[in-house]
């Protein structure tokens, strides 16, 4: 299919029964959040981004990067649309919470958490 965009992408992702992510390299895997954002049931190797991003058994399947594992799994989901269903669901609920204000008030969390750990050392050292 090469390179896809726009509306491209979306009839793409709309006529698509499940989605296999097999890149064992990619850091974070934006492709399986759009394909759960789509409503498909995705597969992907349990290494890197996805497992961050995908829950084996909840809002994907996470398989070991081989190749008979990932064919096996996608001909076993292939052959059940009800637990394909059950799968795009979760994935669907997850990418929901996936949103930049959810990202960056991590992100500030994450700094609040950094100053008042280092305001504390400082306190210590003063005192020592």
């Amino acid at each position: 299919m090469g390179w896809q965009e726009g509306d491209d992408l979306a009839r793409a992702y709309a006529n698509a029964d499940l989605f296999l992510f097999a890149s064992r390299t990619d850091t974070f895997g934006q492709v399986l959040l759009e394909a759960q954002a789509s409503g498909l049931a995705v597969v992907a190797v349990n290494e890197g981004g996805p497992t961050s991003i995908v829950e084996d058994g909840v809002s994907g399947r996470l398989c070991p990067p081989d190749a008979d594992a990932l064919a096996a799994t996608v001909n076993e989901l292939a052959s059940q649309p009800l637990v394909r269903e059950r799968l795009a669901i979760g994935g669907l609920a997850s990418v929901r919470e996936r949103t930049w204000d959810a990202a960056l008030r991590r992100l500030a969390d994450g700094y609040r958490q950094a100053l008042a750990a280092r305001e504390g050392g400082a306190e210590v050292r003063r005192a020592a």
